[in-house]
């Protein structure tokens, strides 16, 4: 092979080398991101959903927890259960298209100690 046959390919080799490492770059930036970017759009729900719950008069059928939701969070469904599991009511904020209603378990396990059980599950 001459000296042009083996710069070609080793050039060929280099560049597929470095698209490959910046496609998995890139393709865990931008995971990061979307996942950082969904944790500040639930917190904001979460906030948003505290504060219409602890306005006296609003409670749980107040509409303001509707109207809080549609501005921060448009499409998102909050469900507010007992502790026992049993829901006690549910809010849908309107987006442009409303959304189907999500199928939820009839019974969801309770964390412990406030903790999420998918964050402090026990690990055997």
């Amino acid at each position: 092979m001459s000296l042009r046959g083996r710069l070609l390919a080793a050039s060929l080799a280099l560049l597929t080398v470095a698209l490959a490492v910046a496609g998995v770059a890139t393709y865990f930036a931008l995971r990061l991101f979307l996942l950082d970017r969904i944790n500040h759009q639930l917190d904001s729900v979460d906030r948003n959903s505290e504060a219409a719950l602890s306005i006296p008069g609003g409670g749980v059928r107040g509409p303001l927890l509707g109207t809080l939701l549609a501005i921060g969070a448009p499409g998102y469904y909050v469900e507010l259960r007992n502790s026992q599991g049993r829901p006690l009511a549910h809010w849908q904020a309107q987006g442009e298209v409303p959304p189907p209603k999500p199928r939820l378990p009839a019974n969801l396990e309770m964390p412990t100690q406030g903790c999420p059980a998918t964050r402090c599950g026990s690990r055997g």
